[in-house]
Formats: C-alpha cells, sequence, structure tokens
C-alpha cells in the first residue's frame, strides 16, 4: 500500500513539474511584450500602463473557465462579484488597430512613437500568435455600460501557456 501512495505521489509531482516547467518561458515573453510598449498608456479614463501577467500551468482550451483557471482570476474583485469575459482575437486586433488610431490622431494624442511601438506590439502578437489571442476583462462591473478592472490581451502559446498584458481601466 505504501508503495502504491509513494508511487501515485511520484506521479503527481513529475506531472506538476512537467507543467510548471513547460510554462517556465512564459514570464520573459511576457516582459519582453510589455518592454515593446513601455511609456505607452491604454487610453482610457484611467490611462494606465501596460503590464506583463503569466499563468503558471497550460490551458486545455481557449475558454472562459480555462483562461480564468489558470490566471487564478477569483469570482470577487476587490469585494465585489468579479465580472470576467473573453472576447475574439479579431476583437483584440480591432482593439490594438483602435489604440493605435488614437495615438496618430493629431486631434486626441498625436504620439507617433506610441504608434509605432504599438503598431510593433500588434505585428509581434500577430506573427507569433496568429488567431491564439483573446481580449479580455476582469473587474468589477457589467463590462459593458459600468467597468473597474483590467484590459487584458491574452495570448497562448501552441503549448497551452497564457501570458498577456493588461493595463488598469474605468467604464464609467
Amino acid at each position: 500500500m505504501n508503495k502504491l501512495i509513494l508511487s501515485l505521489s511520484m506521479i503527481f509531482a513529475v506531472n506538476f513539474y512537467a507543467q510548471a516547467s513547460q510554462c517556465s518561458q512564459s514570464p520573459r515573453l511576457a516582459e519582453k511584450l510589455a518592454s515593446i510598449v513601455d511609456g505607452v498608456i491604454y487610453v482610457s479614463e484611467t490611462d494606465d500602463t501596460w503590464s506583463p501577467f503569466y499563468g503558471a500551468e497550460p490551458v486545455n482550451a481557449i475558454s472562459e473557465s480555462e483562461i480564468k483557471r489558470v490566471l487564478k482570476l477569483s469570482d470577487t474583485y476587490q469585494n465585489a462579484p468579479a465580472h470576467f469575459s473573453l472576447d475574439s482575437s479579431s476583437a483584440l486586433y480591432s482593439f490594438l488597430n483602435q489604440q493605435i488610431s488614437l495615438y496618430e490622431d493629431e486631434d486626441v494624442y498625436a504620439d507617433k512613437l506610441a504608434a509605432a511601438k504599438l503598431k510593433k506590439l500588434a505585428d509581434r502578437i500577430y506573427q507569433e500568435f496568429g488567431s491564439h489571442v483573446r481580449i479580455g476583462k476582469y473587474g468589477e462591473g457589467d463590462g459593458d455600460i459600468f467597468f473597474v478592472g483590467e484590459r487584458m490581451l491574452i495570448l497562448v502559446l501552441p503549448n497551452g501557456c497564457v501570458l498577456g498584458l493588461q493595463a488598469l481601466t474605468v467604464w464609467t
């Protein structure tokens, strides 16, 4: 009986280590992506800068439940019920193009360097992740009319590891 328990414990430990080491490159890649847009703010009511995030284990599928599980997102956000949603890969690229256009517009931000950094980020994401990306929201509110929380560019590597960039946003 002790040998069975020891064997099962070893199998669990090896599997856990394999999954953890499988995503060991995620922090470094997330930091590289963040460095591309260093100093660029997400245009919202908060004007926050982009920061990296990553999960420690791979997802089984690109779904709300799996992304939420791997990123350890709770059902509450700042002591309120949490809103979490994902949108499509095309929505992520549309979002980035919208952000770029705000920086290119002379009447809005007129910051060509920020626009160039965002274009570089969008190109890099497209080349490395293609359609294995989602744009998400995690925070308080309904995610539509009222929302306070993280706007997330969620990227999934071929091995299922999740990483990305997030910025605090407020919609009122």
